[in-house]
């Protein structure tokens, strides 16, 4: 899902548009109809729990960790 926002700059008074990307995992009845009806564009309010994952990087053997929404309920607005 992407979060769209606007702000501005205190030094400058410039309006900067920023773009955050969250992963949303979703299953069961809540997956199909996001499957079917969420698309790029379309606005949505997902209410879920915020996990982590966490592994081990194969090529660099760094530790990596990623933020997601399990998403328990999806509102279509």
């Amino acid at each position: 899902m992407a979060i769209n926002r606007k702000y501005r700059k205190a030094e400058s008074q410039d309006t900067v548009e920023a773009v955050t990307f969250v992963a949303v995992r979703a299953f069961g009845k809540p997956a199909e109809h996001a499957g079917q009806y969420l698309h790029k564009g379309r606005q949505g309010l997902i209410h879920g729990e915020l996990r982590q994952d966490e592994w081990m990087d194969k090529e660099s053997g760094e530790k990596r960790q990623r933020l997601y929404v399990v998403a328990q309920r999806i509102i279509y607005l």
